[in-house]
């Protein structure tokens, strides 16, 4: 059966299983991602975590917010009303 990855139940994952060595609430906001862009976020956030690994930068955690959501479907209506 799958576990569902959440951070409640991160010490539940197998052995085999690498988790962040660092915890989250030694983070502190640094940057916030407000585009539409999730392959640059998925990338971005992949490099800041080898950061955090190494005990470095953790004033740069990544913040997401639903504004993500409401610019898509923004472009997204535009796009239809232009095409």
């Amino acid at each position: 059966m799958a576990i569902r990855l959440t951070l409640k139940n991160l010490g539940d994952i197998g052995e085999g299983i690498g988790k962040p060595s660092y915890s989250r609430s030694d983070l502190s906001a640094g940057i916030l991602h407000i585009g539409v862009g999730n392959f640059h976020r998925a990338h971005q956030s992949w490099y800041l975590h080898e950061l955090f690994e190494l005990g470095l930068d953790h004033d740069w955690e990544l913040l997401e917010r639903v504004f993500d959501l409401l610019m898509w479907l923004n472009v997204r209506r535009s796009f239809r009303r232009t095409a």
